[in-house]
């Protein structure tokens, strides 16, 4: 005979609708999910004495409206047969006794009992309370692909970079389905698209022997590199010119002036140092 842990073997024997008398050698099985004990439906259906327990589905279906209003009524993915997908049932203790009522089996009443008894054993401390349960079960490689690209899609529309997109999207992903797509394939870092250090007007002027940042942007400005604009607000500003593009980014700081627009960093790869040294006697 299997246990509860052998679920996924129960739901494969023999088709037979009717309940039999219960089972008394399966032990209900309790688990937490969704921060809540719970019973899957197959293990209680296999207690209940259904030969084939998968065919419990077939009773909740029509209660699944006095179901919810029992509890949420938590599901899970699983494969059953041959590669065929259907919905699993955690039931927490009302629903459980519901369907155990609606099942109508001889052993009914004492199965209800001892839902309470073991419900109540965790509750209170007397059998140490399961573990948690991943938020989804049976999530296939397909699955968390299609939900890694949806939400990859979501980080670029709103202007993340490839990599940037990549990491939040496995990030939510995870949550989604329980799945990291780029940890399941040993992938911990990103290789970044530019290699090039990124370096303030600042870091150029420590670089360039001592200047201030206003003395790099005007040099950075006397060589075509960039050239002064100013906002809506009246706000100056650094723009990069079509000379000066290849080599910079411009990044939102997340900070804002205090007439509300957004503050933005203007920062240049390495090689400019090369570039506005080129021709300086030493």
């Amino acid at each position: 005979m299997r246990s509860p842990s052998d679920t996924p073997d129960l739901l494969g024997a023999a088709d037979i609708s009717a309940p039999t008398q219960a089972k008394t050698a399966i032990e209900l099985a309790v688990v937490s999910r969704d921060g809540e004990l719970r019973i899957l439906d197959t293990d209680l259906a296999a207690r209940l004495g259904f030969e084939r327990p998968r065919k419990i589905r077939e009773l909740i279906a029509p209660h699944r409206r006095a179901l919810s209003q029992l509890g949420e009524l938590a599901t899970a993915d699983v494969v059953v047969g041959k590669g065929q997908r259907a919905t699993a049932y955690y039931l927490n203790k009302r629903q459980a006794i519901f369907l155990t009522a609606k099942s109508e089996t001889v052993e009914a009443t004492a199965i209800t009992l001892e839902i309470i008894e073991r419900f109540d054993a965790y509750e209170h401390g007397a059998i140490r309370a399961p573990a948690p349960l991943p938020a989804r079960r049976g999530v296939t490689a397909r699955e968390a692909a299609s939900t890694f690209r949806a939400y990859r899609g979501i980080a670029k529309l709103v202007g993340l970079d490839e990599n940037q997109a990549a990491l939040s999207a496995a990030r939510a992903t995870k949550l989604d389905t329980g799945i990291d797509p780029l940890a399941q394939m040993g992938i911990t870092h990103l290789l970044a698209p530019q290699q090039e250090l990124l370096l303030t007007p600042s870091d150029i002027g420590v670089r360039l022997g001592g200047k201030s940042a206003i003395a790099v942007n005007q040099l950075l400005a006397e060589r075509g590199f960039q050239v002064g604009r100013r906002d809506g607000k009246g706000q100056p500003y650094w723009e990069p010119t079509a000379a000066g593009e290849p080599h910079a980014t411009l990044l939102d700081t997340g900070k804002r002036h205090g007439n509300g627009t957004p503050i933005r960093q203007l920062k240049w790869g390495a090689g400019i140092i090369d570039l506005l040294t080129e021709g300086t006697v030493q």
